[in-house]
């Protein structure tokens, strides 16, 4: 009988809350009624739909192997629909982005469970799906590296192509 330890790799945080022991509350950008996502686009809240199954599983793949790469070495976390500030009034909820460590937040601030994360990742990834417009890809695009963003990879849906970008 053999016997494996699985050490987690993520930090614990302590529990963060005021002084009467009760957590203090932060704006949720993610969730209304339990089941709806929403984004910050110019100040407006805009519900962004769920990924489907595919979509999914194909953002998880990717995730995955680029953390597979990038944990080890201590590089940064590559994360699947994680809400960014972009500035401007415009929080933008990636399919996957990843952050170097480098633009990670402090623990303190992450014990705090923020809402988003301030500023742009290295890398954008859009699984774009047939309910997203030309129009509505381009503009976030244009929107990621104006942002910050050093490169963007595009994957359709239901093919095994992957466009990769980079800002010039």
């Amino acid at each position: 009988m053999s016997t494996t330890t699985v050490t987690s790799i993520l930090p614990t945080f302590p529990t963060v809350g005021n002084d009467d022991g009760k957590g203090v509350p932060l704006p949720d950008l993610r969730l209304e009624d339990g089941d709806r996502y929403f984004e910050f686009i110019d100040g407006i809240r805009v519900e962004k739909p769920p990924m489907g199954l595919f979509a999914a599983i194909l953002a998880t793949y990717l995730a995955t192997m680029i953390n597979l790469f990038a944990l080890p070495r201590r590089l940064g976390l590559a994360i699947v629909e994680a809400p960014h500030n972009l500035g401007a009034g415009i929080s933008r909820r990636l399919d996957i982005s990843y952050v170097s460590l480098d633009r990670f937040p402090p623990h303190a601030l992450l014990a705090e469970d923020p809402p988003e994360f301030e500023g742009s990742p290295n890398l954008a990834i859009e699984v774009i799906r047939p309910s997203n417009t030309n129009k509505e890809t381009e503009r976030k695009l244009l929107l990621y590296f104006s942002s910050g963003t050093q490169a963007v990879w595009r994957s359709e849906e239901h093919t095994s192509e992957l466009q990769s970008l980079t800002n010039l």
